[in-house]
């Protein structure tokens, strides 16, 4: 298998019952996804089929983006079609949904990144107290090589990264000059129900539609506008842009580890200079 370049997160349902508003922007999505063409309610999987077939085997394939993946009930045979087709596969779950034989199936998957979402104790996460869940949580804890753990609760540790301001509540930031983001380079495009395509995780309105895998290749996302467009950005001063990398907390801006003055402003030029070079060669 070769090194892994790039992500394809799947948001294989519009809805997600687990709801953790105000940390997760779950109705600003649904509103704008409401209005595209064809917005889907669930992802079939003869279009997850036709999606993942022109995605190159480096790139790995990701459960999870903007709703709890679990809740679809052919997640499984997902995981398994990406993985025979030598895909990585990656999920991340509050393992709402899934029963204990999708447990083993998704075991024998080995998942490379397997991030669990735990219940908290402030009713962020609307996750159910029924005897099914609480069997499913233990047979997950017990069978499955599970990578890392998130609780949204402050008394955890957790530190919303505020979606790119759009949860409610977020402060406006701004990143200046150019920068480096692995959501961007490599891409880590999230692919909705309907096969369209956008930036990244953090774009729960839909800010930068990248294309349409039932439509498209996977090349044609990586050639695409609106992809090189934020693409060149970030090797740019952001003056009159407004893309969704410049309200982001994940873009590291050069410029905020150099000294203001003339040999950082000279060091902030070539790395741009490089960045777009090795951009435009692909």
């Amino acid at each position: 298998m070769t090194e892994p370049h790039g992500l394809l997160d799947v948001t294989v349902a519009k809805v997600c019952p687990v709801d953790c508003a105000p940390l997760c922007p779950q109705r600003p999505f649904q509103a704008v996804y409401g209005t595209l063409a064809a917005p889907a309610s669930r992802l079939s999987l003869d279009n997850f089929r036709i999606a993942i077939s022109t995605v190159p085997e480096r790139v790995t394939i990701g459960f999870g983006a903007f709703s709890e993946p679990c809740v679809h009930p052919q997640l499984p045979e997902m995981m398994e079609m990406a993985h025979e087709q030598g895909h990585r596969v990656n999920l991340c779950t509050t393992l709402f949904g899934l029963t204990p034989a999708g447990i083993e199936r998704i075991r024998d998957i080995h998942p490379e990144s397997l991030v669990v979402h735990t219940p908290d104790n402030e009713d962020i996460a609307h996750l159910p107290g029924t005897a099914v869940y609480k069997e499913v949580l233990y047979l997950a804890m017990k069978r499955l090589a599970i990578t890392g753990f998130s609780r949204m609760s402050a008394d955890y540790g957790f530190v919303s990264n505020e979606r790119a301001g759009n949860c409610d509540g977020a402060p406006p930031r701004r990143v200046w000059g150019p920068f480096h983001c692995s959501r961007l380079t490599p891409s880590g495009f999230v692919m909705l129900p309907n096969g369209d395509v956008v930036l990244c995780c953090m774009d729960w309105r839909l800010r930068h539609r990248i294309g349409n895998l039932l439509t498209g290749t996977y090349d044609d996302l990586l050639r695409s506008p609106e992809y090189r467009r934020v693409v060149r950005d970030s090797y740019g001063l952001g003056i009159g842009q407004k893309t969704l990398c410049r309200s982001c907390m994940w873009p590291l801006s050069i410029g905020s580890f150099l000294k203001p003055d003339r040999q950082a402003r000279s060091t902030i030029g070539i790395y741009a200079h490089e960045v777009k070079d090795r951009v435009l060669r692909g």
